[in-house]
């Protein structure tokens, strides 16, 4: 086993300084509950004029859970309203 070179305290003090200045950069979204038809109404919508977007961006601009949004996004793509990026 590899020594810390300090003690279990200061290692333990120094992952939660790490932690903390990690979570200060995160961003907390409240989704709201959607149905799939709504969803899928929001997020045409959206994507008029936009030449591309991620399923991540959606979900945080709409706040829409990402499944539902890829679940919408692969439905719209059959239909052929959408086409994944190569």
């Amino acid at each position: 086993m590899e020594k810390l070179g300090c003690s279990k305290a200061e290692a333990i003090r120094d992952a939660i300084r790490h932690y903390a200045e990690y979570l200060e950069g995160l961003e907390v979204v409240n989704l709201r509950d959607i149905s799939e038809e709504e969803a899928k109404k929001e997020i045409k919508e959206y994507l008029k004029g936009k030449e591309r977007v991620t399923a991540d961006k959606i979900s945080d601009e709409l706040r829409i859970d990402v499944s539902l949004v890829n679940k919408v996004l692969l439905t719209l793509w059959q239909e052929g309203d959408v086409e994944p990026l190569e």
